[in-house]
């Protein structure tokens, strides 16, 4: 709230937030979770989370509860920022993009999320997995796209290059080129979000080696966890004992395909009726693989951190708090920065 409240209006801001309050642990204040009192809840959150709020109890966990009052809570922060944009004269200029990255994970000992109707969750490549929400607001938005439904797809990476386009800047970056980086794969989709247009530039998405989207079309190869539903009151008592996490895993070793515009819930594999379509898929797949990138990272081990401080999640999280003033930045071994102080 600090940087927009000294922010020189008269200036551009280029802002990214990135809440940590609807992850795990699930982790909210008590009046926030006194909100929220839906029965037939569970408790099996407390696995990752040691404690709700300073001085809570094991008596306290209610997952899905607290899950939805960290909800609230993001809603209420959401609110504050737009209140105070516009307190500054700057929400008539605004553009707010709120994105999720993923699915949640349905996983009881980790979350209380449910992504219900869809199949999977977080960790899948299930539309529960991967199909995320978003929403678009703000005064720079044109008022022929406001209180409008896109189901054309985007994907998250397509926001880097909408924002270069908007802002005039070139996305190519020639220092990452010359480290030998793959080149931008980011589409401007503003004419789609700003309804110039009704049709995404977006229309192939390489999910992963094992799964593709092309238009209405997902082809997934190879076996699949989480290839259930998880309901609409979901988690409650009954979860830890059946789970949807790893739960029941499919396998297409020949391919699976699912039409997600009409089936986006997958419950039907329509590969049989539709083979050329699984043969062309496949073959692109394959040929888009030869491009994945895969970085040189080693998050197993870290020259920054003290040796004995413990797992690589540790890791982040030390350097976070003595390195970086309480943001993430780079702490993983990497054989092209190997010191062990970062500037």
């Amino acid at each position: 709230m600090s940087i927009i409240e000294n922010h020189d209006v008269s200036q551009s801001l280029f802002l990214v937030y990135t809440p940590h309050v609807a992850h795990c642990p699930l982790q909210v204040p008590k009046d926030w979770l006194d909100k929220f009192t839906d029965g037939d809840d569970e408790t099996d959150c407390q696995q990752q989370t040691a404690y709700i709020f300073p001085g809570s109890t094991v008596t306290d966990y209610r997952c899905r509860n607290q899950y939805r009052a960290m909800v609230a809570l993001l809603d209420e922060v959401l609110g504050n920022v737009t209140a105070l944009l516009k307190q500054k004269g700057m929400w008539r200029k605004t553009l707010m993009v709120l994105s999720s990255d993923n699915g949640g994970p349905v996983d009881t000992s980790e979350s209380g999320s449910t992504n219900f109707p869809l199949r999977g969750g977080k960790y899948s490549e299930f539309e529960g997995g991967i199909r995320a929400s978003a929403f678009v607001s703000g005064g720079f938005l044109p008022s022929a796209a406001i209180g409008q439904v896109i189901e054309e797809p985007v994907h998250i990476g397509d926001w880097y290059g909408t924002y270069c386009a908007l802002g005039g800047v070139d996305p190519f970056d020639p220092i990452a080129s010359a480290a030998g980086l793959p080149p931008v794969d980011s589409v401007n989709v503003w004419p789609l979000v700003s309804f110039q247009n009704t049709t995404s530039a977006r229309w192939e998405i390489p999910v992963s080696p094992t799964t593709l989207i092309q238009g209405q079309y997902k082809l997934i190869r190879g076996q699949m966890i989480e290839a259930t539903w998880s309901g609409p009151n979901y988690p409650n008592s009954t979860s830890p004992a059946n789970p949807v996490d790893p739960g029941p895993t499919i396998k297409c070793p020949t391919g699976c395909l699912f039409d997600v515009v009409a089936d986006p819930t997958e419950h039907e594999d329509i590969a049989a009726s539709h083979p050329d379509i699984v043969t062309a898929m496949k073959q692109r797949l394959t040929e888009l693989a030869k491009g994945f990138y895969t970085n040189s990272d080693d998050f197993s081990k870290s020259t920054i951190c003290p040796a004995d401080l413990g797992n690589y999640s540790s890791c982040g999280c030390w350097a976070a708090v003595n390195i970086y003033g309480r943001y993430f930045g780079p702490w993983a071994y990497s054989p092209y920065n190997t010191s062990s102080t970062f500037v």
